[in-house]
């Protein structure tokens, strides 16, 4: 738990690449919620906020991919779904829709590792 709440920190800190308005701080917030839902961090809603606003923002300017798109939807799908403690077969529909070929999570972009494989590995340990 510790390694969690220390990289947390570091995502919190005013770095270079988080002053990035492409998509590269878009990394920082993936990073940020992961930590905090690995924490089990309340303040995870406001961290998917903040996703959303730069989802909608980069939308507008037309650099967002599909898969961004879907992270975003997946994380909120998720703190939603695992607070009442209930299953949400959006879930399992987004992680499908993720997977698709022109979807996929490749190398060298702001996801640093793939998401929806973090993603799949916390729905087999919550059973959700």
């Amino acid at each position: 738990m510790t390694k969690f709440k220390d990289a947390f920190a570091i995502c919190n800190r005013a770095l270079q690449l988080s002053k990035d308005k492409g998509r590269w701080d878009m990394g920082i917030l993936y990073l940020r919620i992961m930590c905090m839902i690995e924490s089990k961090n309340e303040k995870v809603y406001d961290a998917i906020e903040a996703l959303r606003k730069t989802v909608k923002r980069l939308s507008i300017k037309k650099l967002l991919s599909d898969r961004d798109e879907l992270i975003y939807i997946l994380f909120k799908e998720y703190v939603s779904a695992t607070l009442p403690n209930k299953a949400n077969p959006k879930l399992l529909k987004i992680l499908q829709e993720i997977n698709l070929p022109n979807n996929k999570w490749t190398f060298y972009t702001h996801e640093p590792i793939p998401i929806d494989s973090w993603m799949m590995q916390k729905l087999q340990k919550n059973k959700i």
